[in-house]
Order: C-alpha cells, then sequence, then structure tokens
C-alpha cells in the first residue's frame, strides 16, 4: 500500500512539473502571471525542447490518471453467454488449496495479477524438503499453472517462487 501512495504522489508531482513546464515555457519572464504569449519565445530552441518535454510528461500523467479509474482486479473470462470476473481472491484461494496437502510448503503468501497483458502469479514459501529445491518449484510451478489452467481457462506467463527460508526435513 506504501508503494501505491508513493507512486501516486511521483505522478502528480510529474503533473505538476509538466505544467510549470508548459507555463515556463510559454509566457514571458515578466509576465509569468498574466495570459500573455510572446510567439518570438519559441524561437529559442531550448524553449521548444523544455515545452516538448513538458508537454509529453503532462499526456503520459493524464494517461496514467485516467488508466487507474479503468483497472480491473482479477480475470476476465469472455463466454459465450457474456463476462464473468473472477476475483483475484478467487485466483488466491484456488492457488492456496491446490498447495493445501503439500507438507513440504509452509507460510503461503501469494501475490497475483496483470504484469501487461499476461498473468502472473508470485508465491512467497518457506520450503521443508529433502528433495532438490529446483525439482520441488519446477514442480510447485507447473502445478499452479495446470490448476488454474484446468479451473478458469486462465493461461499463467509466469509463476515466481521466492523462497524465504528452507530447512530439510528428517525422514
Amino acid at each position: 500500500m506504501f508503494k501505491k501512495v508513493l507512486f501516486f504522489i511521483a505522478w502528480v508531482g510529474i503533473f505538476v512539473l509538466s505544467v510549470t513546464g508548459i507555463i515556463f515555457s510559454v509566457r514571458p519572464l515578466d509576465q509569468r502571471l498574466l495570459l500573455s504569449f510572446k510567439p518570438d519565445q519559441l524561437q529559442h530552441p531550448i524553449y521548444v525542447v523544455f515545452l516538448g518535454i513538458s508537454v509529453v510528461y503532462f499526456v503520459l500523467s493524464l494517461i496514467k490518471f485516467f488508466s487507474l479509474f479503468n483497472r480491473t482486479n482479477g480475470y476476465l473470462i469472455n463466454g459465450s453467454n457474456g463476462e464473468v470476473l473472477v476475483s483475484t481472491e478467487s485466483i488466491k484461494s484456488i492457488i492456496k488449496e491446490s498447495l493445501e496437502n503439500d507438507t513440504e510448503v509452509k507460510n503461503l503468501k501469494i501475490l497475483c495479477g496483470k504484469s501487461g497483458k499476461k498473468y502472473k502469479v508470485t508465491l512467497f514459501i518457506d520450503l521443508h524438503t529433502t528433495r532438490s529445491i529446483a525439482e520441488k518449484s519446477a514442480e510447485i510451478q507447473q502445478l499452479i499453472k495446470d490448476e488454474l489452467f484446468k479451473r478458469l481457462e486462465l493461461e499463467i506467463s509466469v509463476v515466481e517462487i521466492k523462497i524465504s527460508k528452507v530447512s530439510t526435513k528428517a525422514d
């Protein structure tokens, strides 16, 4: 949550700086607060470059602000009878159910969502196993991909596993 607030503040800052840059570029120094404009000011290359960069950042910040209002949280399934939105929490519960009986995986935490056009799942786990970590990780990744495809027809591009603690299990 802190990261989201921090990025929001950063985007607001970019927006304010871009508006300030546009005003600085098109208004003369002695009349910044008045509504006058000198066309000969834009003949200086530094003003044109500064205005161009400011306009680009202004457009990017507007696109970012408007994209915040149409973001879907979850996975959208298009069927013959309409659309079904599966929440992120539902996807997390399917992953928890599939790993619930695995005694080698402890302290499961899940992050999932879209990364561009692809869906990504990140698992934070403690691993208690005598087998190879690479072998067990590959098994978990394939299990998650298969389970989500079987239940939701959701193709996962990346299943990232971050192991915080590893211990060998006594037989």
